[in-house]
């Protein structure tokens, strides 16, 4: 028989937080619990190595929460549709195409300023653009705590594939019309 465990165990298990789990949970990546009398939820460890092993990760060292928010395996030729998306994480996705650096990676700051110079990363609207992005089905982006964001796979081929995103914010100090007068 399979040895089940509890939300606190799966969390030392992964080396996660409880966040973490709860975001795979709502983007429909992360194996279904077994549900006990009382409604009592309990994971298999075999779910979750199946699990280990689709998103190409490794327990061995490795602190998931830490580092990117693990990425199901998508097909290569999954149409992703960005219009849907707000606009915010439009320009966000943008600004991580055009910036980011020689591995991909850019900081909050770095992308708010990207978008314009009133945009700010600590906000609760550059927050839920960059959870919309990640919770995304699939991920638009990865996210580290010391790296900062990335586009995934996925963007990347929605983007380069002519996907238009936005227009550019108006930045600060223009009011985004044409200067020219009639």
């Amino acid at each position: 028989m399979d040895r089940l465990l509890k939300l606190r165990a799966v969390c030392r298990y992964l080396s996660c937080s409880r966040a973490d789990v709860r975001a795979w949970r709502e983007s429909g990546q992360f194996p279904a619990p077994v549900v006990l009398p009382g409604g009592k939820e309990r994971w298999r460890v075999s779910d979750l190595n199946d699990w280990i092993a689709r998103c190409g990760l490794s327990l061995g060292g490795l602190r998931l929460a830490a580092t990117t928010v693990p990425v199901v395996a998508q097909e290569e030729d999954a149409a992703v549709d960005l219009s849907a998306l707000s606009e915010l994480s439009r320009e966000f996705l943008q600004a991580l195409y055009e910036g980011g650096g020689e591995d991909g990676w850019m900081s909050g700051p770095s992308i708010a300023k990207g978008i314009s110079d009133v945009v700010d990363h600590t906000s609760g609207s550059f927050k839920r653009s960059s959870a919309e992005l990640r919770l995304h089905n699939p991920p638009l982006i990865e996210t580290d705590r010391a790296r900062g964001y990335r586009l995934t796979l996925a963007a990347r081929g929605a983007i380069e594939s002519g996907t238009t995103l936005a227009p550019r914010w108006p930045h600060a100090g223009t009011t985004g019309e044409d200067d020219e007068t009639p």
